[in-house]
């Protein structure tokens, strides 16, 4: 059990760390600010927080800004989902058939080290202009990465602990029960965490290249009208979503693995 010091400590250590950072952001912000108004930097260029501010506003007035969050948002989470749940089968199957590792693990491998988004405009031509090219490039995007680092999970499990499993009389489905689904778990949420930032890029470069709606569509927008204030609202958009998520991400992690040693 911790003790009341050691837990105010921490949560003094925390505070301190947001407020720095908070401070920074806003520093920035007055710095960017008084170089636009004083004309040291072009707003045509650099835009303008004020400006940013007031387009974000008017977004959040009009409804734009809950919709666009939402497309955006929505073709994440189906990508990812899919994504993440092909990617767990193939790992899986990496890990425990050596037929199959060694037939697919080296087109895994090439995928891995290819940018998948480019194949982004043939899905486009193949499966059309709705939605699904670009779940399909989220998942090519994820699946590649999530296979092979749920792999490299399985083979962190050391052998002596699955003879000393095995030699107490466990089963085929205790030691799957027992070992190698924490194992598994664990790997996903540490796995997670990276992907969603990949299939996060991948949805937005979507709907930048081409889509009418989503947070990327407010960013193509701002840049096909040469508006750069419109382009860093759709930015910021973008961060404040990812941070959100990455945030919920962890606090799941860290939720599930409490047991854990430090």
């Amino acid at each position: 059990m911790k003790s009341p010091n050691v837990s105010g400590a921490a949560v003094a250590k925390r505070s301190v760390l947001v407020c720095s950072q908070m401070v920074f952001v806003a520093g920035l912000m007055l710095l960017w600010q008084w170089a636009s108004t004083s004309g040291r930097i072009d707003k045509f260029f650099f835009g303008e927080p004020k400006q940013v501010w007031d387009i974000l506003r008017t977004w959040a007035e009009d409804g734009t800004l809950l919709s666009s969050v939402w497309s955006t948002t929505r073709l994440v989470l189906i990508g990812f989902s899919l994504g993440l749940a092909l990617g767990t089968v193939v790992g899986c199957l990496l890990a425990l058939s050596r037929f199959f590792r060694d037939v697919f693990e080296p087109y895994l491998i090439f995928l891995n080290a290819c940018p998948r988004v480019i194949l982004y405009p043939f899905l486009l031509v193949w499966l059309g202009f709705d939605i699904l090219p670009k779940i399909a490039t989220i998942v090519l995007v994820m699946t590649t990465t999530v296979a092979i680092n749920i792999a490299a999970g399985f083979k962190d499990i050391e052998d002596e602990y699955l003879a000393n499993v095995r030699a107490m009389g466990a089963s085929k489905f205790e030691v799957a029960k027992n070992v190698y689904i924490p194992s598994l778990a664990l790997w996903l949420l540490a796995t997670s965490r990276v992907t969603f930032a990949f299939a996060f890029q991948a949805a937005v470069f979507t709907e930048i290249l081409g889509s009418t709606g989503g947070v990327g569509y407010l960013i193509l927008v701002g840049q096909t009208n040469f508006d750069v204030d419109t382009m860093f609202a759709g930015m910021v958009l973008l961060t404040i979503v990812a941070l959100i998520v990455e945030y919920l991400l962890g606090a799941v992690e860290q939720r599930t693995t409490r047991w854990r040693p430090a």
